[in-house]
């Protein structure tokens, strides 16, 4: 069973079929520009430049998402943020557990190497760039959709990718049939961060965004 720590997650949320994501180029769109915005906050926590500097779109069945993990037997770090508001939907961002190691350091001025665990501290520490990451990437759906969008409480994960879906996104997936998952690279000048930006809304919240771009 994967080790969350934080809080536990509502499981009563709609989850899209893949036509949602047949409804052009708006909704990829939106994440694109969230994530870059969840960068931007990054930086100014760590009050250093933070830039995205990869981008990569992956869709795939909901049956195999841990396979963007690396596999169910790849050991990760991540935060889970759930979206409340208007319309609901599902946020992780998973890293390699040596990668977020060096997150840790730099959220927490470090020299690089100083953290090999995650502990109680570390925990918090990832939990609220998490929270930070999450809340800029909700303002820009929030301020593209006219909807009030916020995101749960973080909830930290350190174990197998295959039981952190278990646990995390195994109920919201039953109804799913795709997801939409972007490999992210964002660094300082002097340190490159490799991990995954996992999306996964409601119907509601895609048609959202849809239906504010044929009102424009």
């Amino acid at each position: 069973m994967a080790e969350l720590k934080g809080r536990k997650m509502s499981t009563n949320q709609e989850t899209p079929g893949p036509a949602a994501y047949h409804q052009g180029d708006r909704w990829a769109q939106l994440v694109f520009e969230g994530i870059n915005s969840s960068v931007s906050g990054l930086s100014e926590m760590v009050g250093q430049e933070v830039r995205v500097t990869s981008l990569d779109p992956r869709q795939r069945d909901a049956g195999k998402v841990h396979d963007l993990l690396g596999g169910p037997e790849k050991l990760i770090a991540g935060v889970y943020l759930g979206i409340e508001g208007t319309a609901p939907g599902q946020l992780l961002l998973a890293f390699d557990p040596e990668t977020a190691y060096k997150l840790i350091d730099m959220l927490m001025a470090q020299p690089p190497g100083t953290t090999t665990e995650i502990g109680e501290m570390e925990a918090s520490v990832l939990g609220e760039m998490g929270n930070v990451m999450g809340s800029f990437f909700l303002t820009v759906l929030g301020d593209n959709t006219d909807g009030q969008l916020m995101p749960t409480p973080p909830l930290v994960i350190h174990d197998m990718a295959g039981s952190v879906i278990d646990a995390v996104l195994a109920q919201m997936m039953l109804d799913a049939d795709d997801i939409m998952a972007v490999e992210t690279k964002f660094g300082t000048a002097d340190m490159e961060i490799e991990g995954a930006f996992l999306v996964l809304p409601s119907t509601a919240l895609v048609n959202l965004a849809v239906q504010e771009r044929r009102a424009a």
